[in-house]
C-alpha cells in the first residue's frame, strides 16, 4: 500500500464519510478532511497537500462530485476515484475530461477501495500525464508572493522548479531573469501556487521524478545515480527511483569486452 499518500474525501453522507475515513485510516492513509460540498473540497485542497480524492458523483447543492473534480484538478492535478449509487454510470464528457482512476459502486467495500486508490497512485505516478494537458505556448504568465501582476517567463528559459507545499520556486537562466529584472540580484521567484497547476502548464521535456521537483530535460549537465546536475545545482534523485529515471535518457554504454575479459577468452 501507498501508505502515509493524503487523502481528500468528498462525501455528504456523514456516516458512510465517517466509515470511509476510519477503514483508510487503518490501511495507512492521512485524511486531509471530509467535504460534503465543492466549498469545503476546495478549503482543504488549498491548504493541504493532496494525493488523491474520492468523490462521490451525487452530490446535494449545486455541484455534483464531477464539478468538484474538475475545480479540485484546477489546484492540482491527482488521481479522482469516483463512487456511485447508480448502475451501471453512463461516462458522459465532462466526467471524460476529470480522467477517473475508478468507479466503485455503492455499497462500497472498503478493501476494494483501499486497493483502488494504492493502484490508482501508482499508475499516476509511473506514468506521463496525458497530452491534454500540455499548452502548446512559449511562454507562461505567472504572479509572485505578494504580487497584483502577471509577469511573462520563457518557457525554454526555466531551468526547474521546486515544490514547498502549496507554493513554488521557479529557478531561470541568469539571461531571463535579467530580462525580468534588471537590476536584482538573482534569486528564485516565487508563485503561489502547487507543483500541479505548473505540471499541467508546462511540456513533456520537464520531468517530474521527484515528488519536490520539476526539471527541464534540456538544462540537464549530467547525472549519477544519486543526483541530477543543473548548472551548480544538484537536485537529488529519490531512493529507489534511479532505475525509472535512467529509462528517461538516450544512454550510451560501454558494450566493449574489458581487458581482464578479453584475456580471460584467449586462455
Amino acid at each position: 500500500m501507498e501508505t502515509g499518500k493524503m487523502i481528500l474525501i468528498v462525501e455528504d453522507d456523514k456516516i458512510l464519510a465517517e466509515s470511509i475515513k476510519l477503514n483508510l485510516q487503518k490501511d495507512g492513509f492521512v485524511i486531509a478532511g471530509i467535504a460534503g460540498d465543492s466549498k469545503s473540497a476546495l478549503s482543504i485542497m488549498q491548504s493541504n497537500d493532496i494525493d488523491l480524492a474520492v468523490i462521490d458523483i451525487k452530490l446535494k447543492g449545486i455541484d455534483n462530485g464531477i464539478v468538484v473534480a474538475t475545480q479540485i484538478k484546477d489546484i492540482k492535478r491527482i488521481p479522482i476515484i469516483y463512487i456511485t449509487g447508480n448502475t451501471p454510470y453512463k461516462l458522459d464528457e465532462d466526467m471524460e475530461k476529470t480522467h477517473p482512476a475508478a468507479f466503485l459502486e455503492k455499497p462500497l467495500r472498503m478493501r476494494e477501495l483501499s486497493v483502488q486508490i494504492d493502484l490508482a497512485l501508482k499508475n499516476f505516478n509511473n506514468t506521463i500525464l496525458p497530452d491534454i494537458y500540455k499548452k502548446e505556448s512559449d511562454y507562461i504568465f505567472i504572479k509572485e508572493v505578494n504580487k497584483s501582476f502577471f509577469k511573462r517567463i520563457k518557457i525554454k528559459e526555466i531551468l526547474f522548479v521546486e515544490a514547498e507545499k502549496m507554493k513554488c520556486k521557479i529557478y531561470v537562466t541568469q539571461a531571463e531573469f535579467s530580462r525580468l529584472y534588471s537590476s536584482k540580484q538573482y534569486h528564485p521567484i516565487e508563485i503561489p501556487v502547487p507543483k500541479g497547476w505548473l505540471v499541467d502548464k508546462l511540456p513533456s521535456k520537464f520531468l517530474s521524478f521527484h515528488q519536490s521537483y520539476l526539471v527541464n530535460y534540456d538544462f540537464i549537465d549530467k547525472f549519477d545515480s544519486t543526483c541530477v546536475f543543473i548548472e551548480s545545482y544538484q537536485i537529488p534523485i529519490p531512493e529507489g527511483k534511479s532505475k525509472e529515471f535512467l529509462k528517461m535518457f538516450n544512454i550510451v554504454r560501454n558494450t566493449a569486452p574489458t581487458k581482464a575479459k578479453i584475456a580471460s577468452d584467449d586462455l
